[in-house]
């Protein structure tokens, strides 16, 4: 067996969870890719937010630590350029704070200097209020997770899936992680085994955050997150994400 990472390990121990509690519902709980509309499931919230301040703090990991793109518990990880792990007692700077409640649980994350979130859990916390010690973080783009089918696996090492540049078969296509993605919103395009509608990922491509690729509907198996807003049409979408980031910067 070839020898793996303890970035690669975390990233197959959180597909593993992922897919053990994922199978764990019903198959007929889970909304279908033809149901993009917002789910009526009981959604996440997020609280209102501020700009962060520049001021940085350092905290010190209580164990090991993954920092993912999205602020949510390890739904799908994330594609290497936008993942870290950090070993047990590194020193990390954080910005602020952002609070989730997701299917009943509050979450408290953390948004590095980089700008991936951690979990506050994995941090040595001690006396500190996170709350009131850091400001809140903007918040984040709406998005849903899917999980992914396993025909879309890649005949290769690791765990990978073709995202398309548009939402066309012929297009430029990047590897990405397979086992969950992250979608912001619908497009059309070529059918694919019936279905013309494509999920915009919500991935930053490369690590660029105006770059974003798409995978065909027929990918995805079963919505298992959602933040409010996402799932509509890409236009839709973009107009309301401008409006976002106009209030955000006021």
């Amino acid at each position: 067996m070839p020898n793996l990472s303890q970035s690669s390990l975390s990233i197959v121990s959180l597909l593993v969870l992922f897919i053990t509690l994922s199978s764990a519902f019903p198959r007929d709980y889970w909304p279908r890719p033809s149901t993009w509309a917002t789910s009526k499931q009981p959604q996440p919230t997020q609280k209102n937010a501020t700009a962060p301040n520049p001021k940085t703090t350092t905290v010190t990991t209580e164990k090991s630590a993954d920092c993912t793109e999205f602020p949510d518990p390890g739904y799908g990880g994330s594609d290497p350029d936008t993942y870290t792990f950090w070993p047990e007692a590194s020193k990390i700077k954080v910005t602020c704070h952002l609070e989730n409640f997701i299917n009943g649980f509050n979450y408290t994350y953390l948004r590095a200097t980089s700008g991936c979130y951690v979990d506050e859990m994995s941090v040595q916390a001690g006396n500190k209020d996170f709350g009131k010690l850091l400001p809140q973080c903007p918040p984040v783009q709406p998005y849903q997770v899917w999980t992914t089918k396993n025909e879309y696996l890649l005949p290769k090492d690791g765990f990978w899936m073709n995202c398309y540049k548009a939402p066309k078969k012929n297009s430029a296509r990047f590897e990405v992680q397979w086992g969950a993605r992250h979608v912001s919103c619908v497009d059309f395009g070529d059918k694919v085994k019936g279905d013309d509608a494509w999920f915009r990922d919500a991935h930053k491509v490369k690590g660029k955050e105006d770059q974003h690729c798409y995978v065909p509907a027929d990918a995805f198996d079963n919505m298992v997150y959602e933040l409010p807003g996402a799932g509509m049409s890409c236009d839709e979408f973009d107009q309301k994400k401008t409006k976002m980031q106009k209030a955000s910067d006021q």
